[in-house]
């Protein structure tokens, strides 16, 4: 029966159905940014419709999904901070090594209009260990180009982003992402950010 126990635990993940969200589902991640060495930030479910569903920050802003989970809108009461059209695009269930899929989309934020062409493609599946306990992920890694103006200047950028999602999580459990451009009327620009899921509650 052990080892049968062990064989089971060391299964590989084999697909990962788009999650059923529920209100009420809760995560807490941890992490830094360049200007944030030291974050925490709690998000939960406040409402799901057949098409969407909507995350509730511990600072009050609205955070707007498909219900693939690509964002396409974060508010903070009536005051609408980045949008994305269709959708920011890093998703595409069902999810299964060795799967890929490209997309193009647009954002309007507080840096100015991008146009984003990217790929991302589930590089593998692993088990994770991070602070909220370990986990089977699968390993997704995506990689864009933008250009975009803003100023009256105009500039180009590349952003990528490595993520481990854990069904059982039905969220990410680890996230690293890498945001720079070289040209522009403001100069160079580069951030980076690393998170990890701290704890989490899901609604039965």
């Amino acid at each position: 029966m052990l080892a049968s126990a062990l064989d089971c635990i060391a299964q590989p993940l084999i697909r990962a159905d788009r999650p059923e969200m529920k209100v009420g589902d809760t995560w807490m991640t941890q992490g830094s940014e360049r200007n944030a060495p030291n974050r925490e930030l709690t998000t939960f479910v406040k409402a799901v419709y057949a098409d969407k569903f909507v995350l509730e920050t511990g600072r009050g802003q609205l955070q707007t999904y498909t219900r693939d989970w690509n964002v396409t809108e974060r508010k903070t009461g009536d005051t609408v901070s980045f949008l994305a059209t269709p959708n920011w695009t890093f998703y595409q269930f069902p999810l299964e090594v060795g799967k890929e899929w490209q997309a193009e989309w647009e954002t309007d934020s507080a840096r100015g209009k991008n146009r984003y062409k990217g790929k991302t493609r589930v590089e593998s599946s692993e088990d994770v260990t991070v602070a909220a306990g370990t986990f089977k992920a699968f390993k997704l890694r995506s990689e864009a180009y933008y250009t975009g103006y803003s100023g009256g200047y105009l500039y180009t950028g590349r952003y990528t982003q490595t993520v481990w999602y854990a069904p059982d999580v039905k969220h990410f459990v680890k996230s690293e992402s890498e945001t720079s451009s070289p040209s522009g009327g403001g100069g160079s620009y580069y951030n980076s950010s690393s998170y990890e899921l701290k704890s989490f509650k899901l609604v039965q």
